[in-house]
């Protein structure tokens, strides 16, 4: 496990199957922890190394989840903007809110990933062992 690219491996593959996990409907928390567990097991021995890796696999998770809720509040703004003139005239707030969420959401999802990194460099270190 101590080839060079194994940290950057470990997050791409920790957050491809967290968006996997999601797109079939796991809950966000078993998906967050098995792509984080993923990422830290990729990433070798190390247990920062591990955790970090967990961490940032969710920070990309949380990343897209925030731009996919910011430009739906836009678009639901805009669309009821003509049927609510209130609503209208806030639809960039409801955007800005429905974003600011998810990046609290995906903050969970990092630390949920950070402790499954960790988890999963333990369970690499004491594979190695044998």
């Amino acid at each position: 496990m101590s080839k060079k690219g194994n940290f950057i491996l470990g997050v791409l593959i920790g957050f491809a199957i967290q968006v996997v996990l999601g797109i079939f409907g796991v809950t966000a928390i078993i998906s967050d922890f098995i792509g984080g567990l993923a990422a830290g097991y990729l990433s070798g021995k190390d247990h920062f190394k591990g955790a970090l890796a967990g961490f940032l696999a969710g920070i990309l998770g949380g990343v897209i989840l925030a731009v996919v809720f910011s430009v739906l509040g836009f678009m639901l703004g805009k669309i009821l903007g003509p049927l609510l003139p209130a609503l209208g005239f806030i639809s960039w707030l409801l955007g800005l809110g429905l974003g600011l969420l998810a990046i609290l959401f995906g903050l969970k999802g990092a630390l949920i990933g950070a402790i499954g990194g960790f988890i999963g460099s333990v369970i690499a270190s004491k594979l190695s062992e044998d």
